[in-house]
């Protein structure tokens, strides 16, 4: 894992606010279980691979007869089941663990979701033991989110997928969807220090550069109040 997955996937107080606060400023989970929901029948079991702080397993949940949600760390995991008991979503199991390693359930689930969490490569032979319909969301650009220069390259599975899939002669549809991922600051200084914690090897004046072209600097206050900054996802 790079340095900079290594400070995505940290699940610190700070990263775990500032993905939630994210989660509430767009809609982008909802849309994602609104086009699954198209492809699984009513009341489905699911699970959801990667699931973070469950964001996507909270919008499907009330549609599903079940769902387990899987992540590495134990955080978010923590954080999901305190969000399903206080909205009353007993059909939520979720644990910390490897799916890679995990057995395979008695029962494949109706579908399983990668919902930003790597390529089919990385997931396919396990998936396909897991569901009878594997989810794969993923990023279709190149462009970089929580960049402090501007637009850059990241790793995108997409293409290499969609080759891979052709190749093994595997059934598979998609469907591009435009969904950007807002990301949500209290104040000011929430605003420089994420961007420091994403982007630790860029001097002060870098920082305060980006900050100025992502949102007017006018609209974050020193305290209270929200200012979206718009990072595609």
């Amino acid at each position: 894992m790079s340095s900079g997955q290594e400070r995505l996937y940290a699940w610190d107080d700070n990263c775990l606010q500032w993905y939630a606060h994210a989660v509430e400023y767009r809609s982008f989970h909802q849309e994602v279980a609104e086009f699954m929901r198209q492809d699984l029948p009513s009341r489905p079991s699911v699970c959801d691979v990667g699931c973070g702080i469950g964001a996507l397993t909270l919008q499907l949940a009330p549609h599903c007869r079940h769902i387990t949600a899987i992540d590495l760390h134990p955080k978010p995991i923590s954080y999901l089941q305190e969000q399903a008991a206080a909205r009353g979503l007993a059909n939520i199991s979720a644990y910390a663990g490897d799916f890679l390693t995990l057995p395979v359930p008695d029962e494949p689930y109706d579908g399983v979701v990668f919902c930003l969490a790597g390529g089919v490569e990385q997931f396919l032979e396990k998936g396909r033991q897991w569901g009878k319909t594997l989810f794969f969301v993923e990023n279709a650009t190149s462009q970089r989110s929580f960049s402090s220069v501007g637009a850059q390259t990241k790793e995108t599975y997409f293409n290499h997928d969609l080759q891979l899939l052709t190749d093994l002669g595997i059934p598979h549809s998609y469907r591009f969807f435009t969904a950007p991922f807002g990301q949500v600051f209290t104040d000011r200084s929430d605003a420089e220090a994420f961007m420091h914690h994403y982007n630790p090897d860029e001097p002060e004046a870098s920082i305060q550069a980006a900050l100025k072209a992502a949102c007017s600097l006018s609209t974050i206050p020193n305290s209270s109040s929200s200012c979206p900054m718009k990072s595609p996802c």
